[in-house]
C-alpha cells in the first residue's frame, strides 16, 4: 500500500537523479499505480500528459515512492471545519492517529498555528488539550461528522433550545457549560444533546403562470 494518496503535495527528492529540471520540484499526486505514482508538477514542463492524453500538458511524471517526499502542510492549506489526523508525536499532547476539527487560527512570533478541538479526551496524553498546533503535525482526512453537542433548557417537560446554541466538540465541554448554566439559573434543568444526522428537502416547486 502506498504511503501517498491522491491530493498529497509532494517534492521530487533532490537525492534522486530525475529528468532534467525535475529535482526539487513540488507537485500534487493525481494517480496511484501498482508500481508508480503519477504527479502533476507545478513549475516543470518537460514530462508528459499522463492520463489526460491531450498532447499539450507536459507537467506530469510517473515516480517511484522512494523518489518522493511529502511537503508539510501550512496553515493556508486548512480552513475552519476541516477534519485532521495527528501524524507527528512531537506535540506530546495526543496519540498519533488522534482526530480533531480545525476551528480557527492563531499567530505567534510570525508563525500561524491551527486552533483545533480534539474528538476524544481519551486520545490525549499531555496536559494541553484544545489549542494551537503546528499545521505540519497533521494530515487532512475525509470530511466526517465530528461529535457535536448542545446544551438545552427544559421547562415544564418541554425542550427549549437556544435560537443560536453554542456547539461543543467534546462531552466534557458540554457538561461544563450545562453545570455553569444550572448554577446561574437556580431550579432550572439543562440537558446535553448530541447532534446526529441532518436531512433537507430537495423537492423542487414548480411555479406556473395562471390566467
Amino acid at each position: 500500500m502506498s504511503k501517498f494518496k491522491v491530493g498529497d503535495r509532494v517534492r521530487f527528492s533532490e537525492a534522486v537523479l530525475g529528468p532534467k529540471g525535475l529535482n526539487g520540484q513540488v507537485g500534487t499526486v493525481v494517480g496511484i499505480e501498482p508500481y508508480s505514482i503519477e504527479v502533476a508538477f507545478e513549475g516543470w514542463g518537460n514530462g508528459h500528459d499522463g492520463e489526460l492524453n491531450d498532447n499539450v500538458t507536459r507537467n506530469r511524471w510517473y515516480c517511484g515512492a522512494n523518489e518522493l517526499e511529502l511537503v508539510p502542510l501550512t496553515a493556508d492549506d486548512f480552513k475552519p471545519g476541516d477534519r485532521v489526523r495527528l501524524i507527528n508525536d512531537s506535540t506530546m499532547a495526543a496519540k498519533v492517529g488522534a482526530k480533531a476539527t480545525v476551528t480557527g487560527f492563531a499567530e505567534y512570533m510570525g508563525t500561524k498555528y491551527l486552533q483545533i478541538v480534539w474528538d476524544r479526551p481519551s486520545d490525549l496524553v499531555g496536559k494541553q488539550m484544545d489549542g494551537g498546533y503546528k499545521p505540519s503535525y497533521f494530515e487532512k482526512i475525509d470530511r466526517e461528522e465530528a461529535p457535536r453537542f448542545i446544551v438545552i433548557n427544559i421547562r415544564n417537560g418541554a425542550y427549549q433550545p437556544s435560537m443560536n446554541p453554542v456547539i461543543h466538540y467534546t462531552i466534557e465541554a458540554a457538561e461544563k457549560e450545562a453545570q455553569r448554566l444550572a448554577g446561574a439559573h437556580q431550579g432550572q434543568t439543562f440537558r446535553i444533546l448530541q447532534m446526529g444526522k441532518a436531512f433537507k428537502s430537495t423537492v423542487q416547486v414548480n411555479i406556473e403562470e395562471v390566467a
